[in-house]
């Protein structure tokens, strides 16, 4: 019995072990800086690879903290090229993130109205995401009053 108990604490303790080693090696992907991503691009051909590439520096931008009016007009810029090189590749996925990020810079630069005039461009899900971002920004800008939570509730 004592053996057996011996086999099985031996046992799980290696699968901890294996279990732990294979989760820190996930752990270990370095992200891309953004002067590599910028250098890919240079390389990149027209395809969908991309156009996730363009996706993902739009995102960097937009996310930049201070969002400083320079980084947002760069993220327009890809988001731009993005959405262009989606609609000639007929990749409707790329297109309607591009959109979406576009309605987002809107949004963080109090282009409601603009942001607004993307929802017709936008199917499925982004659209539903838009939707949900012009409320989120009605509540954090005007705080918990009446008149935001109802401007929200219009979303």
């Amino acid at each position: 019995m004592r053996f057996f108990t011996k086999k099985i604490i031996s046992l799980t303790t290696l699968v901890v072990t294996l279990v732990a080693n294979s989760l820190s090696s996930f752990s270990q992907v370095k992200e891309k800086t953004h002067s590599e991503l910028l250098s890919e691009l240079s390389t990149k051909k027209a395809d969908t690879p991309r156009v996730h590439l363009l996706l993902k520096l739009t995102e960097r931008y937009l996310h930049k903290t201070g969002n400083k009016k320079a980084d947002l007009d760069s993220a327009l810029q890809f988001a731009a090229e993005a959405v262009r090189l989606s609609k000639v590749l007929r990749y409707e996925k790329g297109k309607n993130e591009a959109i979406l990020l576009t309605g987002d810079v809107f949004i963080k630069t109090d282009q409601i109205n603009k942001a607004l005039s993307l929802l017709n461009a936008l199917q499925d899900s982004t659209r539903f995401r838009l939707l949900i971002m012009l409320s989120n920004h009605y509540l954090e800008k005007q705080g918990s009053s009446k008149s935001a939570t109802d401007s929200s509730l219009v979303f």
